[in-house]
């Protein structure tokens, strides 16, 4: 019998449960990406998304809402998450938001930018009713002939089985985005 080692994520050395679930594409204009992470078989879940724009030109924020089971909409009550983040060229760069915030930013106070900003993050707990949901990944951001780096981790505060991702920016609509949504097997 073979020995196959694992990783902490639970990705198996020859990627053998890793599994290409969705493409994620928008290719006009759009207030917000949705995808669904209502797959029973997997623990965790992978988002790349390479090429995502906006134009705009006032300070915003990319977040991120679920859907939990049976619901019709996103949660978006002022204590359903919890969120922290920094961002890494900055001097006092560290967010901390527990338990009281409407959604989960990716990236706060972002200026101006009409450039491709790529992203990803890992999902954890969609389908466990035992534990929060949460997610944690980073978001890349060039502007101005500066490359910066945005760390994001965030919770639901609460243990209901999640069905739906909400992707949005909360002053431009996206323009177009490319990704594409993974599973990791049990």
């Amino acid at each position: 019998m073979a020995l196959i080692k694992t990783s902490a994520l639970g990705l198996k050395s020859d990627a053998t449960n890793l599994v290409k679930l969705a493409d994620l594409s928008i290719t006009s204009s759009s207030a917000s990406l949705e995808f669904s992470v209502d797959y029973a078989d997997y623990t965790a879940f992978k988002v790349l998304v390479p090429q995502n724009t906006y134009v705009g030109s006032s300070s915003h924020n990319t977040i991120i809402r679920v859907k939990r089971d049976g619901q019709s909409s996103f949660d978006s009550g002022s204590s359903d998450y919890g969120n922290e983040g920094m961002h890494i060229d900055t001097a006092d760069n560290h967010r901390n938001d527990n338990n009281n915030v409407s959604s989960i930013a990716m990236r706060t106070s972002a200026g101006s930018n009409s450039g491709n900003i790529p992203y990803e993050f890992w999902i954890f707990n969609a389908n466990n009713t035992t534990a929060n949901f949460c997610v944690w990944g980073n978001y890349g951001e060039y502007s101005s002939g500066v490359t910066t780096l945005f760390i994001f981790a965030g919770q639901r505060n609460n243990t209901a089985k999640i069905t739906d991702i909400q992707i949005s920016n909360t002053a431009h609509n996206i323009s177009s985005l490319t990704g594409t949504l993974y599973g990791v097997k049990n």
